[in-house]
């Protein structure tokens, strides 16, 4: 039994520990304890100065050897369970509360605290259940009332939890934790405002990390994301030791486009709780972002190893996977993150995107219905939907779901941007060009978006400025959009192209050019900018009506002459051009460019003279097949753009996929055959054997899915003819 002078010691300390004074009263406890090492409640009390001050893992022990001293104790088991709870040990501090319970503890306290452990464990309707008695135990319990509205929350009961964060502000009208409950709720019914308002009163309250995190939430869900970036950092400088913390600073990061900071910060909690997977799992996403797949995929594997069958990580390296067209791979991944988690709406979407890359686009559109049925305001999986729908030419149903994804995701632009596309493709020219800016900001998202010191051309000015047109697109793009610059030139002192420096020269010679700038040089002195595919628009006009004549675009003469002279060494006969492939890097290369044995029949036709005008790997394939031996291959020869415009400005026909090359010549105003896939680019639109934007060319399109044959066959014929003298193209 205690000593009087130990009860008089205990009472003291007592008295200070409740007056905050806690290095006092931990002194008075050891003391005692110098005295009588087996006294409960000293060993109990000091374990409880060593929580209040945030050493937890300094209170278990001293908690435990109380409990083995009064094992029958339900405050102590409550207590003990308490810090358990922040050490993160949730299994033991739910047996610790229950444990209490057993004993007879029926104080509030008890059951609200037990309600946060069941909460951190994911188990939401168990804790309400908890702040409910709590609740009823005493109904004024402020606290237990904010903590039952984050469990409604948690259970989609928004307007409940909202009722509930009310109730307890009612109770205690100060109460920061009730503030943000409130503004937790309101953010989830959409009053952003209010629930801002409401964060912001919790952290003037009291400022915590929860609260700042809280706001940050807000202010995204609002778009202000610099400044949901900056309240995450302050709640990192609250709790800089806090995984969850990090992660939260992660997760707003990404959400803001900014990968490789948000790398950092998943690192970061990776670092301070190395078996805490989502860790790896959301590293090993920002990697991906960033474009660092190496240590993407190292991350996503250490998260593998800590839980073989983690849906995210699975699904994140189908992601990564993809991006790096490892395309089996990602299917297989796809498929293992919904084997652990078949109602993802995500991992039916990762899983949507590698069948579309393995251009299985019956099996992708499967795959993202089931994500929106999950998910119906998943517009990422709106958009992989129209996608893959138009790659089946449903153009209906495309455009629905891109104007899904669009309205449902108005701030990432690709989707309004491909609504135009698809819109231009299907004849709606004046539509599809007004959704087709959304290119601009999309770029600019994307980071590809060259960076300029003056502001962006405002038409309605009365100004003529010294513009700088922005060639923001291919080398094609370039030369059918260039034939504008005679319009700009009326409305601007100064027209300065800027654009890939192989085209440089080219470019030079088109009506309305006062100067071309190759990317990466010093731009001059100009006053605004424009991108190149935006100035009919801008003029008013839309694209294909701009007026022009061919050619808009001239070789160098002498270089020119040149090649008039060497064709001369050929035999007599029509002079063709070909070009069969086109980079392997494009997007739907796989979809335009053709095999050169495919085209093997052309060979045959008799009285032709063949030049090769194609460039890069796919000159290749000349050897071996029916062309080698009847192909003049000269492209060595050629640098530029302007030397293969010399070049083709000599020859009678090209014969192009949809590359570059069918542009040039459309430019250059030479015969042209277009070979064009079933569903081909926005520009060459449906069905149409002509095309507004070049009049010496002729559109020659696959009638089905994938048949090259009979489009070969049917410019065989025509070929034979025009070589056999016929007039026509």
């Amino acid at each position: 039994m205690p000593s009087a002078v130990v009860e008089v010691a205990l009472r003291e300390a007592l008295r200070l520990q409740r007056e905050g004074a806690l290095a006092r009263a931990g002194e008075i406890y050891r003391q005692i304890l110098v005295i009588e090492p087996e006294n409960a409640d000293a060993l109990h009390l000091l374990g409880m100065v060593e929580l209040s001050s945030g050493r937890a893992a300094a209170a278990v022990p001293l908690m435990e050897r109380a409990i083995g001293l009064l094992p029958k104790s339900a405050h102590y088991h409550s207590n003990l369970a308490n810090a358990r709870r922040e050490l993160g040990q949730f299994d033991a501090a739910e047996a610790g509360y229950r444990r209490a319970l057993e004993l007879g503890a029926r104080l509030p306290e008890v059951h609200n605290n037990y309600g946060i452990t069941l909460l951190q464990m994911g188990r939401d309707a168990e804790a309400e259940t908890q702040f409910r008695e709590a609740i009823r135990l005493r109904p004024s319990h402020a606290a237990a009332r904010a903590n039952l509205s984050r469990a409604l929350l948690h259970l989609g009961r928004a307007d409940e939890a909202l009722t509930a964060a009310e109730d307890a502000l009612l109770n205690d009208a100060g109460l920061a934790a009730g503030l943000l409950a409130r503004g937790a709720a309101l953010r989830e019914v959409g009053r952003l405002a209010e629930a801002e308002a409401s964060h912001r009163s919790a952290i003037e309250r009291e400022e915590s990390a929860e609260a700042w995190l809280g706001l940050a939430r807000v202010l995204a869900n609002q778009g202000r994301d610099a400044e949901a970036v900056a309240a995450a950092e302050r709640a990192t400088a609250l709790r800089p030791t806090d995984h969850g913390v990090w992660t939260n600073l992660g997760s707003l990061l990404m959400s803001a486009g900014r990968s490789g900071e948000a790398s950092t910060a998943f690192a970061k909690s990776a670092e301070l709780l190395p078996g805490f997977v989502p860790a790896w799992s959301n590293l090993g996403a920002a990697l991906t972002a960033s474009g660092r797949l190496i240590e993407a995929e190292e991350a996503l594997r250490k998260g593998l190893g800590l839980s073989p069958e983690d849906h995210a990580c699975w699904r994140n390296l189908a992601v990564l996977f993809g991006r790096a067209w490892r395309r089996e791979e990602a299917v297989e991944a796809a498929q293992r993150a919904l084997a652990s988690a078949p109602d993802d709406p995500e991992a039916h979407h990762a899983l949507g995107v590698a069948h579309e890359h393995n251009r299985r686009s019956d099996l992708a559109v499967a795959c993202f219905r089931r994500a929106i049925e999950l998910d119906p305001s998943f517009a990422k999986a709106h958009e992989g939907l129209a996608v893959a729908c138009e790659h089946l030419a449903n153009f209906p149903e495309a455009i629905r779901e891109y104007e899904a994804a669009a309205t449902l995701d108005p701030e990432t632009h690709s989707a309004r941007m491909k609504l135009g596309m698809v819109r231009m493709l299907t004849g709606d020219l004046a539509g599809g060009w007004r959704d087709y800016e959304s290119r601009i900001p999309w770029m600019g998202q994307l980071g590809v978006l060259q960076h300029f010191d003056r502001p962006r051309w405002n038409p309605a000015s009365p100004d003529r400025p010294r513009l700088v047109v922005y060639g923001e697109q291919g080398l094609g793009d370039l030369m059918q959009f260039i034939r504008a610059m005679p319009m700009l030139k009326q409305r601007a002192s100064r027209v300065i192209v800027s654009c890939k420096p192989e085209v440089a020269a080219l470019a030079a010679t088109a009506p309305g050019v006062d100067l071309v700038v190759p990317e990466g040089e010093p731009l001059p002195d100009y006053d605004a900018w424009v991108p190149l595919l935006s100035v009919p628009w801008e003029l008013g006009h839309i694209p294909h009506e701009v007026p022009v004549s061919v050619p808009y675009l001239r070789p160098p003469p002498v270089v020119a002459e040149h090649w008039r002279q060497r064709l001369l060494t050929l035999p007599a006969g029509l002079r063709v051009g070909l070009v069969w492939s086109g980079s392997p890097l494009h997007h739907n290369d796989h979809n335009r460019s053709i095999p050169l044995r495919t085209l093997g029949p052309l060979a045959e036709v008799p009285g032709v003279r063949w030049i090769n005008l194609q460039k890069g790997p796919g000159s290749r394939q000349i050897i071996g097949s029916p062309f080698a031996g009847v192909m003049a291959d000269w492209m060595d020869e050629c640098g530029d753009y302007a030397d293969t415009a010399a070049l083709v400005a000599n020859l009678d026909l090209v014969i192009a996929v949809d590359t570059s090359a069918c542009h040039l010549a459309g430019a250059l105003g030479r015969p042209v055959w277009t070979l064009l896939p079933y569903v081909p680019d926005w520009r060459w639109m449906l069905e149409r054997e002509t095309t507004p934007w070049y009049p010496t060319m002729r559109l020659w399109r696959q009638p089905s899915f994938g048949d090259w044959t009979s489009v070969v066959e049917r410019v065989k014929a025509a070929l034979t003819r025009l070589a056999a003298g016929e007039q026509g193209l």
